[in-house]
């Protein structure tokens, strides 16, 4: 189990330092707009599965 924590742990501290970047880098029309909601998906769910939640 805390691997596994650990591993979505991880998870959210790079896709939030990735979002960070986009955010602050990127004024096109597709990485940000597109991409980027793609990755925040992903970063919410592993940002609940770290704190415990078992999303199915």
């Amino acid at each position: 189990m805390k691997r596994t924590r650990l591993y979505f742990l991880l998870t959210v501290l790079v896709l939030f330092a990735l979002l960070a970047v986009i955010a602050l880098c990127f004024r096109d029309g597709f990485v940000r707009p597109y991409l980027g909601d793609v990755l925040v998906v992903v970063f919410i769910w592993a940002l609940l599965r770290n704190a415990g939640y078992q999303v199915e």
